[in-house]
């Protein structure tokens, strides 16, 4: 029982699983999976000095982690990794995008040109002139919403 109980909680696997988008520098990859019994940051706190201690040494921190934007795993982050930068993952930038473009368009077809011509460029450009490009599309493509309010929500969620 208790041995069941700890694997429950907390299970550890090397994995070599890796995607990229447009270009090789855009790799994510996954050191660990782990399946636990909540997601409080308590339990991230401990998962997390696990990888630390394990994985990392001082002179060779990640340069970057990904996340769903969980608050709890924030937490634990800023806690045993305050010197790494975190940031929302693609896919989750691209749904919080889509549902405010849901409400700023009435038609699909605006909807799907503004999602592709504007924020997939937005989330996977790989230098700054092209984010730079995009921002302006965007900004021109957000006066095609329904009303102004819709146009300068979606101009000051690109601010944020």
């Amino acid at each position: 029982h208790s041995l069941r109980r700890r694997q429950r909680q907390m299970c550890i696997r090397d994995s070599n699983t890796s995607s990229e988008y447009g270009s090789s520098s855009l790799k994510t990859f996954f050191i660990a999976t782990v399946i636990v019994s909540d997601e409080k940051t308590i339990t991230f706190d401990w998962i997390l000095k696990i990888l630390r201690n394990e994985i990392w040494s001082e002179e060779n921190m990640p340069g970057v982690f990904v996340t769903d934007d969980d608050k709890a795993l924030g937490r634990s982050l800023e806690n045993i990794f305050p010197e790494v930068p975190r940031t929302l993952c693609g896919w989750h930038i691209r749904m919080n995008f889509k549902a405010k473009v849901t409400t700023a368009f009435a038609e699909e077809e605006k909807r799907v040109t503004f999602l592709t011509n504007c924020v997939n460029p937005l989330i996977w450009c790989t230098d700054r002139n092209e984010f730079d490009e995009t921002v302006i599309l965007y900004r021109s493509e957000c006066e095609k919403a329904k009303n102004k309010e819709k146009e300068n929500e979606l101009k000051l969620y690109l601010e944020m």
